[in-house]
């Protein structure tokens, strides 16, 4: 399967509205809780997202599948979603929310750029480390990846160096936006469980690392 992020113009997505998530309906009866997650969106022949496969590990079906996708392929998105029913082993959820998250590709071979951005937050996810990132930005084209700036091995093991490599392009801070954004751990070739990996990424502060263990 083909693997994707998001690059649309915009961030945000609403799938369907939920007017109030955790109060209860007219009836009296609570309304179910959204579950906000990233996951990889997996679509069938016809170019519909028919399931989601979280970092936690759950895959759930959709009562709504997306249409309008690449058919099969593997799409990067933070859901939300609300589990609905279960059909043996066939867990079900309807898709409520979705936000764009940008799969960062190697960009090792070209120039490096290193234009600092605010790093809110960088975590591990399955197969993933996830950032969530605060750019300015005018609506103009930012260049995203990521960089091997070395590779060591120690004791049958693997370190990893890597960067964010991001190209401000002109465009002008005008405003904060949130941008998603994860680089897929087994993009990097040859990595395996157990390797080393270390993240930098340049900051207004200076530059900041993040480790990790595969």
């Amino acid at each position: 399967m083909k693997r994707h992020g998001f690059y649309g113009l915009t961030a945000v997505v609403f799938l369907l509205a939920l007017t109030a998530c955790n109060d209860d309906d007219e009836t009296g009866t609570p309304y179910p809780s959204v579950v906000t997650e990233m996951a990889d969106m997996h679509t069938d022949g016809n170019g519909a997202v028919e399931r989601i496969l979280t970092d936690n590990g759950d895959c759930f079906y959709l009562t709504n599948p997306r249409q309008g996708y690449s058919p099969l392929a593997v799409y990067r998105g933070l859901c939300g979603y609300v589990e609905t029913t279960s059909s043996g082993k066939e867990r079900r959820a309807r898709l409520a929310t979705l936000r764009s998250v940008r799969l960062l590709r190697d960009s090792t071979a070209i120039p490096q750029r290193t234009d600092p951005i605010r790093a809110v937050s960088v975590w591990r996810g399955g197969e993933y480390i996830n950032l969530m990132l605060s750019p300015r930005t005018q609506g103009g084209t930012q260049y995203w990846g990521y960089r091997i700036d070395s590779l060591k091995e120690r004791n049958h093991r693997k370190h990893w160096y890597l960067s964010l490599h991001h190209g401000q392009n002109g465009d002008p801070e005008s405003y904060s936006e949130t941008l998603y954004a994860s680089l897929w751990l087994k993009s990097l070739p040859e990595a395996a469980p157990g390797d080393s990996l270390w993240l930098t990424v340049p900051t207004p502060a200076g530059l900041k690392t993040w480790d990790f263990i595969y």
